[in-house]
């Protein structure tokens, strides 16, 4: 049976029609005048929302692991160098806000610009990143869970239900059984978050603000407290020397002060959360709230993170921080060098 090229040229034109469908500006504007009712959140909860997505595995877990495994002190570069190139992502995404302030975020940027098909991957690939997120600070949430109980009540919590069936070992690279059923902890807080969110918007706005304020506190006096803690030797050499593969490595030196860079710049990740939020924006400050939310949410998160990590690697080794909940090491040191 012969095949007509004329037929196969225009399904394949059909095909691609399809996958670079746009959407314009104007179609996009008249979504947004379509919204009959005002949103609840305002400029503070933008900023909440946006810190509070910002702020998290990044610095409660991966700074440790990168300091000790990759740049030793200059993880404090590490840190700037990331969020030179967040800002100017931050930039563009303000700049997409201003223009376009409604709900799906990359989605709807991408959409408007290359078509369908590319704004379904990007919806799908923000979606994967959010779960391993989500994932990566339950996992971090449930550490210091377990550290609290530790030094609360003074009891070894029960493996069992503390850690994941299967984890990552480091110095294998390879996957390992642990013994354990379950995380609990990361579950219950995963499922709980989920639940408030599904309930009612601007009770989890109310609610994420005060927790977003709690942590902000509570990290500006870990700070502040920490100081008179910190040893200057802990900063020399600032850039340690390489270490080859055959040797432990590769790590430290300007090689791993940029591998470190590339896994910090994972910290920077949630300022788009804003944008995903427009259309639960006051509907006449959407334009304003937007960008001006991204960018602020992001220089408090670059100066909160930076403060953290000088006073982590002043108050203890680097190398002591290679565990998943560095801060609880940090808050233990000065009270084993007491001792």
């Amino acid at each position: 049976m012969m095949i007509n090229d004329h037929s196969v040229l225009g399904l394949f034109k059909k095909v691609w029609n399809r996958l670079t469908l746009t959407k314009t500006q104007d179609e996009m504007e008249d979504e947004i005048q379509k919204e009959k009712s005002d949103g609840p959140l305002n400029f503070f909860h933008m900023n909440t929302i946006g810190v509070g997505a910002i702020i998290g595995a990044g610095i409660f877990v991966l700074s440790g692991n990168v300091a000790a495994n990759y740049t030793g002190p200059s993880i404090i570069l590490s840190y700037l160098i990331a969020a030179v190139v967040a800002f100017l992502a931050a930039l563009s995404f303000a700049q997409m806000s201003s223009m376009l302030p409604i709900s799906g975020s990359s989605y709807s940027y991408v959409y408007m610009t290359m078509g369908e098909f590319c704004a379904w991957l990007v919806g799908w690939d923000l979606s994967l990143e959010y779960a391993f997120a989500v994932a990566t600070i339950s996992v971090s949430w449930s550490a210091y869970v377990r550290s609290f109980i530790e030094m609360i009540f003074h009891i070894e919590a029960d493996q069992w239900i503390l850690l994941a069936p299967i984890s990552w070992n480091q110095t294998t690279q390879s996957l390992s059984l642990t013994g354990s059923y379950c995380d609990l902890p990361a579950i219950i807080i995963v499922f709980t978050l989920s639940a408030l969110l599904l309930y009612d918007l601007r009770a989890t706005a109310i609610i994420n603000s005060i927790i977003v304020v709690f942590k902000v506190v509570v990290i500006l006096i870990f700070i502040c407290a920490s100081i008179k803690f910190i040893h200057p030797k802990n900063y020399h050499p600032f850039i340690p020397a390489f270490i080859p593969r055959d040797k432990g490595g590769p790590k430290y030196g300007a090689a791993g002060l940029f591998h470190g860079t590339t896994i910090i710049f994972f910290s920077y990740i949630g300022f788009d959360t804003i944008t995903t939020a427009a259309q639960e924006t006051q509907r006449n400050r959407k334009k304003l709230y937007l960008p001006l939310s991204i960018l602020t949410s992001l220089a408090i998160s670059t100066i909160l993170y930076i403060g953290v990590v000088s006073v982590l690697i002043g108050v203890a080794p680097y190398a002591d921080l290679s565990i998943r909940s560095p801060i609880s090491a940090v808050t233990d040191h000065p009270l084993k060098s007491s001792d």
